[in-house]
């Protein structure tokens, strides 16, 4: 600590070096404070993490079943729609092959 330094700081170089010696080592107890394995520190930190996997596994549950529902709905939609590719009594599409098809995009989808 200089005393130029105390200066612009409007402290006495001594007062000004016990302040941030004091500031030092609030900061270094607090750091260890919020890192020790206190059995309160502990049970805060497994609390997070039991809600965190609880969030997850919801999330995920209502991804699946989004994603089952979303597969229902399509292909009971295009499931009608495909077995009309008809014209004047000559296939053009198989109903069953675009079925097919659908459901492997999907699943290349899902994955």
């Amino acid at each position: 600590m200089f005393e130029a330094d105390a200066e612009v700081e409007g402290f006495h170089r001594d007062d000004l070096a016990r302040g941030y010696a004091r500031r030092i080592r609030g900061a270094v107890e607090a750091y260890r404070r919020d890192r020790s394995p206190r059995p309160r520190n502990l049970l805060a930190a497994a609390g997070a993490s039991l809600a965190a996997t609880v969030v997850l596994a919801g999330a995920v549950l209502v991804l699946i079943r989004f994603w089952r529902r979303l597969n229902v709905m399509l292909e009971s939609r295009y499931t009608h729609r495909l077995r009309s590719l008809e014209i004047q009594s000559v296939q053009v599409i198989h109903a069953e092959r675009l079925r097919e098809a659908v459901r492997t995009a999907l699943r290349v989808v899902r994955k």
